[in-house]
């Protein structure tokens, strides 16, 4: 496969995703209880890791795997639903979006900050 083939196609569904991440979250932060929307944020992270996967850019398949782990705690309910996880959310799809302006480059994954945001969210996770 030549995956270059595919770049303009990736950025806009992962673009797509990214908004629906972002109306998720601000959805949960007004409703933390609502299960429609951590049920498509999920999709979208999973759909994004895979496609990231496909496309060989592991920085955001890594973000959008720990972003997936933490919506599967949420819907599970084996993490609650609060303003501190909603403002990881957002940090997580913050990190995404600063990741696809230029996926192949791992630069988001090397800051300080992503890693902390990264550590937080699989601190989070029960395992």
């Amino acid at each position: 496969m030549d995956r270059l083939e595919y770049v303009d196609l990736f950025q806009s569904e992962a673009g797509e995703y990214l908004q629906t991440l972002n109306q998720c979250a601000l959805r949960l932060e007004r409703e933390p209880q609502n299960r429609q929307s951590l049920q498509e944020a999920f999709r979208a992270a999973h759909s994004l890791k895979g496609m990231a996967g496909t496309m060989g850019y592991r920085q955001i398949m890594e973000i959008a795997h720990c972003l997936e782990n933490l919506l599967e705690e949420l819907k599970t309910g084996a993490v609650e639903p609060n303003p501190l996880t909603v403002d990881l959310l957002f940090e997580a799809v913050d990190l995404l979006q600063t990741a696809l302006i230029n996926p192949e480059q791992a630069a988001p994954l090397e800051t300080e900050q992503a890693e902390r945001v990264l550590n937080r969210i699989k601190g989070m996770q029960s395992y």
